[in-house]
């Protein structure tokens, strides 16, 4: 691995993290990907570091060392180019400096279990499927009641559910710190549509999540909960390894939970269509330590009994 290091010398950098991608298209990942990640452009391509690639199974694999002065920054350098490489991917961010990160975390009641809750799916915002959603999980002591990351609630509906759930804590979808609704709820937020600095700012003020609604194919799992991380969310709501073979969540658990200075952990989530047997059976493979690392939010199955398996 050959490390590589850009920086201005007038400029104060804050966030200093070790970048690795993987790609096939040696030549379009140089002259498309790489000129932009140090800030040049495509008529500076000379300005750029010279990097040795390793082959690995017809892949080349590079890392460098890369210093920004924001998480906004370190995302669009690493990521916003991507595109025009369409067999590269951002494989891993290892932080090796950064600022001391100031978040809302979780409270104390649910930092040493996994947690358990239930998503309000748009097609059931008539109040009467939300009643009995919010009703089972109060009924089965579930820790929150949240959002589908395609929600698109008004203020006042949104004031609306927050009124109604009671026990649970309610995880609201904003699009905006002006979305934000009762004082004991949380946020979610989707950092891939509605921006990483939404996510940043969010999280100061209240216990926030970040889905993963949006994110490419070319970002990894690693690097996006390395991200949030950053960004001081809470939590992350990921997809089950079912429906993504990809998400392999004995390693992201390690990930979202690795020590790293002035760097909180978070939770993983998993989203969907679970069943409690899967729950079950997802628990059973993971080392009881790493529950606190874990969290479920299920779907309108609870609404169907041939369902509750």
């Amino acid at each position: 691995m050959n490390v590589c290091c850009f920086q201005n010398k007038n400029s104060e950098y804050v966030i200093k993290a070790e970048v690795t991608y993987s790609f096939q298209d040696k030549e379009r990942f140089q002259n498309k990907v790489l000129p932009y990640v140090f800030g040049c452009g495509m008529f500076y391509t000379n300005k750029n570091p010279e990097i040795k690639l390793t082959d690995d199974n017809a892949r080349y694999r590079t890392s460098f060392i890369l210093k920004t002065k924001s998480l906004a920054q370190l995302v669009s350098a690493t990521t916003s180019m991507l595109r025009f490489s369409p067999d590269c991917k951002l494989e891993k961010v290892k932080i090796m400096k950064c600022p001391k990160i100031t978040s809302k975390q979780l409270p104390d009641q649910y930092t040493k279990k996994f947690l358990l809750g239930v998503i309000l799916k748009p097609s059931l915002f008539y109040e009467d499927s939300i009643n009995k959603v919010i009703d089972y999980a109060l009924k089965n002591k579930y820790d929150f009641v949240k959002d589908d990351d395609v929600s698109e609630y008004s203020t006042k509906e949104s004031a609306r559910i927050s009124r109604i759930v009671k026990g649970p804590v309610y995880l609201q979808k904003i699009t905006s710190l002006n979305n934000i609704q009762g004082e004991g709820d949380w946020n979610l937020v989707t950092p891939c549509i509605h921006g990483w600095q939404l996510l940043e700012q969010a999280s100061k003020q209240k216990v926030t999540a970040a889905h993963c609604a949006g994110l490419s194919p070319q970002i990894s799992w690693e690097s996006f909960i390395m991200f949030s991380r950053l960004a001081g969310a809470a939590m992350v709501i990921c997809p089950d390894t079912e429906f993504d073979k990809s998400f392999d969540l004995k390693n992201l658990i390690k990930e979202a939970s690795i020590p790293i200075g002035g760097v909180p952990e978070t939770r993983i989530i998993i989203g969907g269509g679970l069943t409690p047997a899967r729950i079950k059976e997802v628990l059973k493979n993971i080392d009881k330590s790493y529950y606190k690392n874990l969290g479920f939010a299920i779907g309108s199955w609870i609404l169907k009994r041939n369902d509750k398996k």
